[in-house]
C-alpha cells in the first residue's frame, strides 16, 4: 500500500513523526532476529531521559502509529519489553544463542494488548456520541471487542486488552464524545478532569 502511495500522486503529511531508526542499528538487530542472538542494547528510557545497557533477545519489530518498535525479552529477568527503535542508540550483536522455540506467552500478550505496550487485561467499555460512532465502528480496536447500538445513534464499545496508557489515548482525543463506563475505577478519567480543568483557566 505504502509503494503505491508513493507512485502515486502522494504528499506525506509528516506532522507528529517519529524520529527516524538508525538503518546501521535495524540492520544489526534484524540480524539479531533472524539468527537468534542475544545482544547488547544501549536505550535510552523516555521516562528517566537516562541511557544504560543490557542484554536482550530480540523478537521481531512492531509497526504500530508510524512508530516501530522491538520486542524482546530481557534474559537477565525475564520479562518481556517493547523498546522504541527511536531511542536505541546502539546495538551490539553477540555470538550467544538464544533459544528459537516457540514463546507462546508473546503471543498471548500480543493478542490481549491494544496497542504494543503489554500489560494485564482489563475490561473496558465506552460510550460514544452519535456523531463519533461511524467511525468508532468502521474500525477493529481490538479483536475481543464488541460494539452495543444504542437506539439513540450513540454506541457503547467494550473490550478487554492490556495497555492502559493507549487506551487511555483514545479516549481522551475524543473530548467528551467519550464516556468511560467501565472499569469503575477513576484511572482512565481523572486526567480528563485535569485536562479539562486546564483548558477551562486557559480560556480568555
Amino acid at each position: 500500500m505504502r509503494v503505491f502511495l508513493e507512485q502515486a500522486a502522494f504528499y506525506p503529511h509528516v506532522r507528529g513523526r517519529k524520529a527516524q531508526v538508525d538503518p546501521e542499528i535495524f540492520r544489526k538487530a534484524q540480524r539479531a532476529i533472524t539468527d537468534r542472538k542475544i545482544s547488547n542494547v544501549f536505550y535510552r528510557a523516555i521516562t528517566t531521559g537516562q541511557s544504560k545497557t543490557y542484554p536482550i533477545m530480540p523478537f521481531r519489530f512492531l509497526y504500530h502509529y508510524d512508530g516501530v518498535y522491538l520486542l524482546c525479552r530481557n534474559p537477565k529477568y525475564g520479562n518481556l519489553l517493547t523498546l522504541a527503535a527511536e531511542r536505541i542508540q546502539n546495538l551490539e550483536v553477540t555470538s550467544e544463542s538464544f533459544d528459537d522455540s516457540v514463546d507462546s506467552e508473546i503471543e498471548e500478550q500480543l493478542h490481549q494488548a491494544f496497542g504494543v505496550v503489554l500489560e494485564s487485561p482489563i475490561a473496558v467499555s465506552v460510550r460514544f456520541s452519535a456523531s463519533l460512532a461511524p467511525y468508532i465502528k468502521q474500525r477493529i480496536w481490538h479483536p475481543s471487542q464488541e460494539i452495543e447500538e444504542l437506539d439513540d445513534g450513540r454506541i457503547i464499545l467494550s473490550f478487554e486488552a492490556g495497555g492502559h496508557y493507549e487506551i487511555k489515548s483514545l479516549i481522551l482525543s475524543r473530548g467528551a464524545c467519550a464516556e468511560v463506563l467501565a472499569p469503575g475505577s477513576a484511572h482512565l478519567i481523572t486526567d480528563r478532569s485535569r485536562i479539562t480543568t486546564r483548558l477551562s483557566s486557559m480560556r480568555m
